[in-house]
């Protein structure tokens, strides 16, 4: 029996400590010495995940809820909000904030492209009266395979004064994400992607500029609302920790200590490894690709970390290709998106991840082209030689 492989872009591969961690009893939230302390840390190593000394939020919820969770708290109807979308995700958050009642204004760039910077400055430059409020960004935008530049772009929405809301779902854990240097002013992540757990928590940085904007945001909100989260892990209006409001709504505990096992594993392999580690492997999973014919849809400089999207050749559909790895490799990875829908593959490798789970992928690959005449048989193993290559050596 083969070894099951999930190489989508999330949920992503659970390691055992993770598993075993899952299945810790239940405690009471409320009072629990144990349960407190694990917060504490989860609070303080999440800081150091996101490299900020931003509040750390928790809710239970998957990526999109914490993406809502950002507009709810911080737009009010009305407001003119800028998003940037050069992909499905993108698209996604604009959708969100319109149904807040937000004036949506996007910036779009072609699906497989980086977000072009320059445009994002040159609109607000134009903005005389400081009318936009807020701009909306996908760090690593999954459906096309591009990591976007928030580092060249958070200083421009900064000195316009607007907020800069991040989703780093699909990024944080796995690459960079530096929320105080950035200047990022609420960055999102969920628990099963580069943080190594289940489905079904978030984890949400807020700085001292977006409480401001909760304050004033007139948007309806009672489960999302950010003030009540303060009162399970934040300052609370500055009070000491003795005068705290309970935790205003069960938490998720299980994912929790799953959380805290997963940050003491990254912890432990010291973060800059991680991040390399993700390199090299993506490095590796490109080269493959490209050395047995395929094509990719993201230009090298701006290709993720921790997702490559492969396009196909035309007598192959998605499906097909999926079809086989799944039943010929135990593999599984993820079908396109909307425009990349037909023929492309989309081959996650993020969190619980090295080498030999993308040469799996390429080895299947190799066979499938083979199989179906779009490959010489003289370039099985070629794919798998150029990625060890490149993971090793360049």
């Amino acid at each position: 029996m083969l070894k099951k492989s999930l190489r989508t872009p999330g949920p992503a591969e659970l390691p055992l400590e993770i598993l075993q961690a899952a299945g810790t009893q239940m405690v009471a939230p409320r009072g629990d010495e144990v349960f407190a302390q694990t917060l504490k840390e989860v609070v303080a190593w999440a800081q150091e995940v996101f490299e900020t000394k931003n509040e750390i939020l928790l809710f239970s919820a998957t990526g999109t809820g914490g993406m809502e969770s950002s507009i709810a708290n911080t737009i009010s109807p009305g407001d003119k909000i800028l998003v940037c979308v050069n992909g499905e995700f993108g698209a996604r958050f604009a959708i969100i904030a319109g149904n807040f009642g937000a004036q949506i204004e996007k910036i779009e760039d072609a699906w497989g492209e980086p977000l072009d910077v320059a445009k994002v400055q040159k609109r607000l430059a134009e903005d005389k009266g400081r009318e936009i409020k807020a701009v909306l960004v996908i760090h690593n935008e999954t459906s096309t395979g591009i990591l976007n530049p928030i580092d060249d772009l958070g200083e421009i929405v900064a000195k316009h004064g607007a907020l800069l809301i991040v989703d780093g779902v699909s990024s944080i854990g796995s690459t960079e994400f530096r929320a105080d240097r950035w200047h990022v002013d609420i960055g999102i992540t969920a628990s099963q992607k580069g943080l190594m757990c289940p489905p079904g928590l978030n984890v949400i940085s807020v700085s001292e500029k977006a409480w401001k904007a909760v304050e004033k945001a007139k948007s309806p909100r009672y489960y999302w609302d950010y003030r009540l989260a303060r009162g399970l892990l934040g300052k609370t209006l500055g009070l000491p920790d003795s005068q705290l409001p309970g935790i205003p709504i069960t938490p998720s505990i299980s994912l929790i200590f799953t959380l805290h096992k997963a940050l003491e594993m990254l912890r432990r392999e010291g973060l800059d490894n991680v991040y390399e580690r993700h390199r090299r492997v993506a490095r590796a999973m490109r080269a493959g690709a490209k050395e047995i014919g395929l094509k990719l849809i993201a230009p090298e400089s701006f290709a993720s970390p921790t997702v490559t999207v492969i396009s196909l050749p035309e007598s192959l559909s998605g499906d097909e290709a999926r079809n086989f790895l799944h039943q010929r490799f135990n593999v599984d990875v993820a079908r396109g998106h909307k425009k990349f829908a037909n023929n492309v593959i989309r081959v996650g490798h993020l969190g619980y991840v090295d080498l030999p789970d993308i040469i799996t992928v390429l080895a299947g690959l190799e066979a499938l082209l083979y199989e179906m005449e779009l490959m010489p048989k003289t370039l099985l193993g070629k794919g798998v030689a150029a990625a060890q290559v490149a993971y090793f050596h360049e």
